[in-house]
């Protein structure tokens, strides 16, 4: 080898001004056409950190014990692996981890995200990198990451912001815990305060909701509106419907969604992958509009633009939902609002929460039902018909 480190170079306890440290010492050769052999010996250190009397397993207490440390990133150190063991990233910052490295929480877990995901992680790493972002990770202690997530509480944020802060911050340190770069998680046991604020959750009424769908005009937009009322869809799955999707017999096929960044991806878990009952009078309408719609080939979009591509959900929402909403009194109506709607009004139909759930195809927080509840798929469509039947009868009335 004409450059490059001499073995596995040795460690040193020197004496300094400022006390004992452990040093490690290597040598290498250069490139040098002045020498007989084309190469010199050159010289390098290290640092590997000062002597301790006291401390956890790992601290340097001993020169045996920076051996081994030394033994864990020479390789790194000394040019012959560009990959940084565990033990030098725990040196890094919380940042550094969850948003640089190659091997870290983003770089992991980003292609696994889909949906509002990136934005929601983006919204909540943002307040913890305010705090711990450039602490490093080593440092990061149990008391002071439960202090921060008290502190939210008594800030008034939301019980989902406090939440999803203790859920990423034990989630990466988990990966880091698991890339053996910390030996404990100091997040594995953080509390949820007692003080938080629980969300206030609008949904849209019934009464609402049928004088927005008298008001709009359009074939398509009030059968959009139906759909989501009566089928419970999420926005990005109701968008994301083809015309292979639609069996007449009543059932929507829901396999795709679109994302945030207007590309198609799939629903939004295992669960989400699953066919959703429509009633009888959304069948015959989704029959009619498929003779008018722009694309009714087994790939079109049901609901698409004039050029028969999908419609971006952002822009329906704010030119046809949020001034529909106005118009009852509704200040910025969202999807989220239909979807908590159907399980409300379900709810108040009579419809069971076994039908409700397979409907929604959601998980319950409640173990027993998540675990014992199953579909039965008479029942859910007597169910939908049902409650259907009540949007109308309720509408003849009103």
């Amino acid at each position: 080898m004409l450059e490059g480190p001499i073995g596995n170079g040795w460690v040193e306890e020197v004496k300094t001004d400022d006390g004992v440290k452990f040093i490690a010492r290597w040598q290498y050769y250069v490139a040098d056409p002045a020498q007989a052999d084309g190469r010199r010996r050159e010289s390098g250190y290290h640092e590997i950190g000062p002597k301790v009397y006291h401390g956890p397993e790992d601290a340097l207490t001993s020169k045996r014990k920076a051996e081994r440390r030394w033994d864990q990133i020479r390789d790194t150190i000394m040019g012959r692996s560009f990959r940084l063991p565990g033990v030098l990233k725990a040196e890094k910052t919380l940042w550094w981890f969850a948003e640089e490295d190659e091997d870290g929480f983003r770089r992991r877990r980003e292609q696994r995200w889909s949906g509002g995901t990136p934005e929601w992680f983006d919204y909540i790493t943002k307040k913890i990198y305010a705090k711990f972002g450039e602490t490093k990770i080593k440092d990061l202690k149990e008391q002071h990451l439960q202090a921060f997530v008290n502190q939210l509480a008594d800030e008034g944020y939301s019980q989902s912001v406090v939440k999803n802060t203790r859920l990423y911050i034990r989630a990466i340190l988990e990966e880091a815990f698991q890339l053996r770069i910390i030996d404990i998680n100091p997040a594995a046991r953080l509390q949820m305060p007692r003080n938080t604020r629980k969300p206030q959750q609008q949904w849209l009424e019934l009464e609402k909701y049928q004088a927005i769908y008298d008001g709009t005009k359009s074939q398509r937009d009030r059968l959009m509106m139906k759909i989501l009322y009566i089928g419970g869809l999420r926005r990005g799955e109701l968008f994301g419907l083809q015309w292979r999707d639609f069996d007449e017999s009543g059932v929507l096929n829901i396999e795709r969604q679109i994302l945030e960044d207007l590309s198609v991806g799939p629903a939004k878990t295992d669960g989400s992958i699953a066919p959703v009952v429509i009633s009888a009078d959304i069948v015959e309408e989704l029959k009619e509009w498929r003779k008018w719609c722009p694309n009714p080939e087994p790939e079109g979009w049901i609901f698409s633009t004039e050029r028969k591509a999908h419609i971006n959900p952002g822009h329906w929402r704010r030119t046809v939902l949020v001034p529909a909403g106005e118009r009852v009194g509704i200040v910025r109506l969202n999807y989220q609002m239909f979807r908590r709607a159907f399980a409300t009004e379900a709810h108040d139909s009579g419809m069971t929460d076994k039908n409700t759930q397979g409907q929604m195809r959601h998980t319950d927080p409640n173990l027993a039902r998540k675990v014992y509840m199953q579909t039965i798929p008479a029942s859910q469509r007597q169910a939908i018909e049902q409650f259907s039947k009540l949007v109308s009868i309720k509408k003849k009335s009103a």
